[in-house]
């Protein structure tokens, strides 16, 4: 019997061993975090798709575009995944729902910015978003921009067809300036009696502007009518009662545009007349000096 007793009580410890239960120091399960995006901002650009997400939660998500929806599109959508497109350059936000739990949501939101569409300017190579390069002024292809109807290549323009002023814009002063192209022909231009014209002279002669890389403007034979740059700053313009331009001609379209023409044409626009170059001679041998389709002009005083 005691035998029996004494194993009993032992059984009874064993099981009573067993029975506790181990709890461990460290479980090595972390509290999951609340639901988030894969971005808070994200940027796109015309033409071009970005992807958001929603992280941390096992429920579906509803996307929709809270403010900017003309400036992007979903084009795709999943449970926790959309992809966006930009259509127009600005600012948008994306709000996205979704649950914490099974009875409480959370609203997140993803500010988007739409930047222009790149392009690789064909005159010098560079890319950029502008209108216009800013290396070199060649306007960007496929612009809306109304470009010379001599040629098939975009130019910048005026917003609008100009009327002239009354301001007398076609009587030649006794100011004159020299333009130097490829550094090997020089060429001495006569000013305008106009303001504009004065005020490009005292650009030159304080060295503001003096130096461009003028690039060239074709006509639908692919043939060079002209030669243009972009003018940092621009100027305040004086129109022309003509829109007739002779070889030689400095010229300003619209604002910010320097132009010298190649060859006699008629222009879209009323242009602000600079100068006029006095012997035109030179003018093809100069540019055959060109490098990849580009002339160094520089503008100066006197000849140094």
């Amino acid at each position: 019997m005691r035998s029996k007793s004494v194993f009993a009580i032992v059984l009874s410890i064993v099981m009573g061993i067993v029975s506790v239960p181990v709890v461990p120091t460290n479980s090595g399960v972390a509290l999951a975090a609340g639901p988030s995006l894969s971005a808070k901002t994200l940027t796109v650009r015309v033409g071009k798709t970005k992807t958001l997400k929603v992280k941390n939660t096992s429920y579906s998500a509803y996307f929709y575009i809270s403010s900017g929806s003309s400036r992007i599109k979903i084009t795709s959508r999943k449970e926790k995944k959309i992809t966006i497109k930009g259509v127009k350059t600005g600012k948008a936000t994306i709000k996205v729902k979704t649950y914490i739990t099974a009875k409480k949501t959370k609203t997140l939101s993803c500010k988007v910015t739409v930047k222009p569409k790149q392009w690789t300017c064909p005159a010098c190579g560079k890319v950029n978003d502008k209108n216009y390069c800013p290396n070199c002024g060649y306007p960007k292809p496929g612009s809306t921009t109304p470009a010379p109807s001599a040629s098939t290549s975009p130019s910048p323009t005026p917003t609008a067809t100009p009327e002239p002023t009354p301001e007398p814009a076609d009587k030649l002063s006794d100011t004159y300036l020299y333009l130097s192209l490829n550094n090997t022909y020089y060429f001495q231009i006569q000013l305008y009696d106009h303001s504009v014209a004065t005020e490009f002279y005292n650009r030159v002669a304080s060295g503001k502007i003096s130096r461009f890389n003028m690039a060239p403007l074709r006509d639908s034979n692919n043939d060079q009518i002209e030669k243009f740059a972009f003018v940092n700053g621009g100027f305040a313009e004086c129109r022309s009662s003509k829109k007739s331009v002779k070889k030689g001609d400095v010229y300003l379209y619209g604002s910010d545009v320097l132009k010298l023409a190649l060859t006699d044409h008629e222009a879209t626009a009323y242009p602000t007349r600079i100068g006029k170059m006095l012997d035109t001679s030179d003018l093809d041998r100069a540019l055959k000096a060109d490098i990849e389709g580009k002339t160094i002009a520089v503008f100066m005083k006197n000849i140094s």
